[in-house]
């Protein structure tokens, strides 16, 4: 396995094949993904661009359903959520699944973060799973599965308040110390294998460093950043205004009625850029769709079915 990483060909991976060269990773997209991405760029408008079909929608279909569970537990117990990300995105672009997405991603403040933790650790939700994903060494989430099949999911991505209202100067101030803060974490969290551990120590860490020990409420509509859960590194700017995500708003996806941020435009536009276009990136990204079973496939139908009868 480590001389893979140095020398070698990988091809396990469904959308792309990967080289190294003396440790340098180069991924080649595999031709029947190019060959839809080509596709996918003759449209000129990112909209126009069909639903998915086959297996993806299959998989889409799921986790919409799974969408629809989590909607209903977050009501039924007061939970604010929103849809962010590439949900939002398909949201707003597509009126639903972006095309080549297969999964969900969903923002909540810290407080109902926790409380959403700790209510599914201690029920036995009929359909909804708790899971403490840990994809990278320094970053640890959780995940909403299906219990039925782990490959149907949803990402939960905390926010933290900040003491107060930012500025432009500020935001800029408070995003340069967070991303300091994540490059050291890149080093030192590796040495932490135990979650939960991983999970006190950035809640340590955004206390004591980062909002300073000074109390955050929600009252007094202060700013908000994304948690140093997920290090999401390659965006400019990490802090939000309070008004950018609040009061939160509704929005239709596919054909279910969600919440959304009060400004979609200004996240998607921090988030993406001009995020109307056609990106270059066109592949689902999460689920392997050719490694999908029979099996596999009958549990997401009648998920389906018997969630919607």
């Amino acid at each position: 396995m480590l001389e893979k990483k140095f020398f070698g060909l990988d091809r396990s991976h469904y959308s792309h094949d990967t080289i190294y060269i003396a440790g340098i990773k180069i991924n080649i997209l595999k031709s029947s993904i190019k060959k839809n991405a080509e596709l996918y760029n003759t449209y000129q408008n990112a909209e126009d661009i069909p639903k998915a079909t086959g297996l993806l929608r299959d998989v889409q279909l799921g986790n919409l359903t799974l969408l629809k569970l989590f909607d209903e537990f977050c009501n039924e117990n007061d939970l604010q959520y929103w849809i962010d990300f590439g949900t939002l995105l398909g949201a707003v672009r597509h009126k639903g699944f972006i095309p080549w997405d297969d999964d969900i991603d969903i923002g909540m403040l810290r407080d109902d973060y926790e409380k959403l933790i700790q209510l599914l650790s201690e029920c036995n939700h009929p359909y909804l799973n708790l899971d403490l994903a840990r994809n990278k060494p320094y970053q640890c989430f959780i995940k909403i599965r299906y219990k039925g099949l782990r490959k149907l999911f949803i990402d939960i991505f905390p926010y933290d308040l900040y003491i107060s209202r930012t500025n432009s100067q500020e935001k800029i101030t408070l995003h340069n110390k967070i991303t300091k803060i994540i490059k050291k974490l890149k080093f030192t969290s590796k040495f932490i294998k135990d979650k939960n551990k991983l999970r006190e120590k950035f809640s340590r860490i955004t206390k004591h460093e980062i909002t300073q020990d000074m109390p955050c409420r929600k009252e007094n509509k202060p700013s908000l950043f994304w948690g140093i859960d997920f290090p999401h590194g390659r965006w400019k700017n990490r802090v939000y205004d309070w008004e950018n995500i609040f009061p939160l708003k509704k929005i239709m996806f596919e054909n279910v009625e969600v919440s959304c941020p009060n400004d979609p435009d200004f996240v998607l536009k921090n988030v993406y850029g001009s995020y109307m276009q056609i990106p270059k990136r066109i592949y689902p990204g999460h689920v392997n769709i050719s490694n999908l079973s029979e099996e596999d496939l009958k549990i997401i139908r009648d998920f389906i079915k018997e969630t919607n009868a």
